[in-house]
């Protein structure tokens, strides 16, 4: 056997679902995530430490937001997954059905 077979039926059905999976996951990570602060204010109100533990805090609420994006991706990408599937499909039935036609009616 050469090349690469894709089983279209996994492609359109199972692939989705699992993305969507990974997606409900990963947002339920971050949404945990989110409920911990990032920095350090305990370490003091002044000075330089406590720029560095303001630095940190800002850094860490834009992961956060940058890390949101992530699940929603990951459902479209699922969606995409199943529409494309079902997009090869229905291309290879019309063609299919085309090469019929040209066969009955000798237009080969």
């Amino acid at each position: 056997m050469t090349g690469l077979e894709i089983d279209r039926e996994w492609a359109g059905e199972h692939a989705p679902r699992r993305m969507n999976a990974h997606g409900e996951d990963y947002d339920a990570a971050v949404q945990a995530l989110r409920q911990h602060e990032i920095g350090g204010a305990s370490w003091g109100q002044v000075g330089l430490i406590a720029k560095c533990a303001s630095a940190l805090g800002l850094s860490g609420h834009y992961l956060h937001e940058v890390l949101g994006e992530l699940g929603p991706g990951l459902n479209r990408t699922g969606e995409q997954v199943h529409v494309a599937a079902s997009n090869i499909t229905t291309a290879e039935h019309a063609s299919l059905g085309d090469l019929d036609h040209r066969i009955d009616g000798q237009a080969l």
